[in-house]
Formats: C-alpha cells, sequence, structure tokens
C-alpha cells in the first residue's frame, strides 16, 4: 500500500510520469545518448510501440470501479483478482495447464515468517541471526 497515496491517486500519477517520459524531447534525449544505430533503433521501436499508458490506465479504471482489485490493492483480499489470472493464463498458454495448485498465492510475509525462529532444522542458529554478547 503507498505510504502517501490512495491507490488511484499512485496510478495517476504513474500515468502522468509514464506520459511524461514518451514525449518527444524525453524520448529525443534518451535516443541521443545511446550508443550504435541498432541500440538507438530498438529504443526507438519500444519507445514509439509502447503500450504501458493504456496498460496503468487499464488498472487505474480496475481499481476504480472493481471490488475485487480494490480489496486485493488494500490487502483486504488475498485472491487474486480475475484480470491478474486472465492475463497470467494468456501469457503462459498451454504452460497454464502445468502450474501446481497454489502457485499464484502470495504471502507477503513468507520470508519473515521463515525468520521468525532463531533456529534452524538442525537446532543451530541460522547464519543470519544477530549474536547479542553479555558481558558477565
Amino acid at each position: 500500500i503507498p505510504a502517501n497515496y490512495s491507490w488511484p491517486e499512485f496510478y495517476k500519477l504513474t500515468i502522468d510520469l509514464i506520459r511524461h517520459s514518451y514525449t518527444g524531447p524525453r524520448v529525443w534525449r534518451r535516443l541521443r545518448s545511446n550508443r550504435g544505430f541498432t541500440t538507438k533503433a530498438l529504443n526507438a521501436v519500444r519507445a514509439l510501440s509502447s503500450s504501458r499508458i493504456k496498460y496503468q490506465r487499464r488498472v487505474a479504471r480496475l481499481i476504480d470501479t472493481d471490488v475485487t482489485v480494490q480489496r486485493y490493492f488494500n490487502a483486504e483480499s488475498r485472491v487474486l483478482p480475475a484480470f491478474y489470472e486472465n492475463q497470467i493464463k494468456t501469457t503462459l498458454g498451454p504452460l497454464w495447464e502445468l502450474l501446481p495448485p497454489g502457485s499464484l498465492d502470495h504471502d507477503e510475509n513468507a520470508y519473515l515468517s521463515s525468520h521468525t525462529s532463531s533456529q534452524n532444522q538442525a537446532g543451530r542458529p541460522h547464519a543470519d541471526d544477530k549474536l547479542t554478547i553479555v558481558n558477565a
């Protein structure tokens, strides 16, 4: 969750930033700073064919209108919205069927939970644990 903005505000600012970065002067400046024709040509194609603004607008619209997306973004639900699931399914194509159950689930505290115990499986301190020296 953004610290200083609501999700709709955050996405509107993101869209503004992307729009600014794809204006003629910004693209021209990036092209001038690249070396070699191939690099310049590839970056020009990327700049001219980018659909980032369109995608960010779509997400912003979903945040405004889709309750499942709102709840997911606000950490009120852990259920992945259909928009994202469909996007993953389309991207993976036939590999979608090979995903194991639960592969789209996300535990944002998994790393933290794995380090709450100061003992590893063998009963020894974990390598990342801090040692405290107490003078007797």
